[in-house]
């Protein structure tokens, strides 16, 4: 978006067990250890300490070389490594060429070579606005592990070079069905103001 474009203001309330990464990538280490010290409490080893810091941290740099707009980790449980993470990103274009949300639909229909069964797609109607919302399965990127994803597509009013993109992807398939119960509760509460 450029000077003249709408000031875009998100905001999120996550459900429990998941923690915003911060906006200024240097305050990521000392957020990361805070975090996981606070949740473990005085007495947690060192070493499980700085495992799952070194858990909490990564997904934050991937945040960060993703440039997302908001990121959240989900950790219901000290000293484990993040269950899933939450994206809420923008996905640029060409400004006035941008595909409709029947177009979104279309093309998150369609089934990819990694996808493990076709993905299901839907239309939601979110607080932020309507919404074509993905859910699928697919083939990690190590080859072995699979990955269940659910993702929102959302039109920004006022905004005619970007579309609003929510991703919370895990690999503790065993969670699933909470996770996804989560992944669309906090789609549904994500606000966005244009100004």
């Amino acid at each position: 978006m450029s000077a003249e474009d709408p000031e875009l203001e998100l905001e999120l309330e996550p459900d429990p067990g998941w923690y915003a990464v911060p906006e200024d990538a240097a305050e990521a280490a000392a957020w990361a250890e805070d975090l996981v010290r606070a949740l473990a409490g005085p007495e947690a080893a060192d070493t499980a300490v700085l495992a799952t810091t070194d858990s909490v941290l990564a997904h934050a740099r991937e945040a960060y070389a993703a440039q997302v707009e908001l990121a959240f980790v989900f950790l219901p449980q000290a000293l484990t490594p993040v269950v899933a993470y939450c994206h809420v990103e923008l996905v640029f274009g060409t400004a006035g060429d941008l595909p409709d949300l029947d177009d979104v639909a279309r093309a998150l229909a369609v089934q990819q070579p990694e996808h493990l069964d076709p993905p299901e797609v839907d239309r939601r109607l979110l607080v932020a606005g309507p919404a074509v919302r993905q859910h699928e399965l697919r083939g990690g990127d190590d080859g072995g592990s699979v990955v269940e994803r659910v993702s929102y597509v959302l039109e920004l009013p006022g905004v005619d070079d970007a579309l609003l993109r929510i991703t919370t992807s895990w690999r503790a398939l065993a969670l699933g069905d909470a996770l996804v119960e989560q992944a669309d509760r906090m789609a549904a509460a994500l606000v966005v103001r244009v100004e």
